[in-house]
């Protein structure tokens, strides 16, 4: 039987995940967060078939940001926004339509008979077999070097660069980094992000933040968890905030969050943040753009190794 996703289950599926199939990119933790953006995410778990069914269903948050055709298609009808399997045991089809009769079972007349978050590259390569329109296409997670997001070396990083040692030289003596210590720092991060969150106009932004604001909270207590807050030395205010997920096979920067106006901090806080944290995975996930076209332009910006891309499909009664 589904149950839904929620902060207190996420570690439970997450080590599944890693057993099914580790190289799904898509931490549950952020499936979790997807949640943030207009629907309620529930998972069911076949113990035979060896597969992570999830559905979403749409709530009032998807007003938001999406259209009103959007809107009016999934508020409040299920369908399947993702699944974690092993791909040596089974084919995309045979997956799609197992999604498809859970829904049917599930969920009656209450379902619209999409799935979601295909990886495009096994969509062009196997497809689905069943007859479908394709409803949109995005990229889920953009994967960079870590050893490039601590140096910004190279010509394609060179303003990057140029910016952090802007920083460095104008800047850093009016500022101190320090190693996120949730007992000490907390309450002043949130404080931060509460602030920041009332001075955005996006709304994709918005619900960033949100997401944002719960994550802090719900894994304080966490040693998987790695973060930097940057003081104003003058105020001693937060001007900049950034958390790490160190998972087994991946790092995944989960909150990026300072004073862009300011020359090179972003820079600095991103790079010295995962020096001074000791991040050494080869490689690290900036996640997605949150709906957000300047989100998506920023991280493009940084020369990602690959952004893994998936697809969205309706399929036909």
């Amino acid at each position: 039987m589904y149950q839904q996703l929620s902060w207190t289950n996420y570690e439970q599926l997450e080590e599944l995940r890693l057993k099914i199939n580790p190289n799904s990119y898509t931490s549950t933790l952020s499936l979790l967060t997807w949640s943030y953006y207009g629907f309620d995410i529930f998972y069911e778990y076949d113990q035979e078939l060896d597969v992570i069914f999830f559905y979403g269903r749409g709530n009032l948050d998807l007003k938001q940001i999406e259209s009103s055709y959007t809107f009016n298609k999934f508020y409040n009808k299920y369908f399947t926004i993702f699944t974690i399997y092993d791909p040596k045991k089974h084919e995309l089809s045979n997956i799609v339509i197992e999604a498809k009769m859970r829904l049917k079972h599930h969920f009656k007349d209450q379902y619209v008979n999409v799935h979601g978050a295909i990886l495009f590259s096994d969509y062009e390569q196997y497809g689905v077999c069943l007859d479908h329109i394709s409803l949109y296409a995005w990229v889920t997670n953009y994967i960079y070097v870590t050893q490039d997001l601590k140096t910004f070396k190279g010509k394609a990083l060179q303003k990057k660069r140029n910016n952090l040692n802007y920083f460095i030289k104008n800047h850093l003596d009016d500022y101190e980094l320090v190693n996120y210590k949730p007992d000490k720092h907390i309450d002043l991060v949130l404080d931060f992000l509460e602030q920041w969150k009332a001075k955005t106009v996006q709304r994709a932004e918005s619900l960033l933040i949100n997401a944002n604001l719960d994550l802090i909270k719900n894994t304080k207590n966490k040693p998987d968890f790695k973060g930097s807050v940057l003081f104003k030395k003058a105020t001693n205010e937060v001007v900049g905030f950034t958390l790490v997920y160190t998972r087994p096979e991946i790092a995944e920067i989960l909150i990026e969050q300072t004073d862009r106006t300011i020359r090179g901090m972003y820079q600095y806080l991103l790079s010295t943040n995962l020096i001074n944290n000791e991040i050494n995975h080869q490689l690290i996930d900036r996640q997605d753009g949150a709906s957000s076209s300047a989100i998506i332009n920023s991280k493009r910006s940084y020369v990602p190794l690959y952004e893994i891309k998936r697809i969205s499909v309706q399929l036909k009664e």
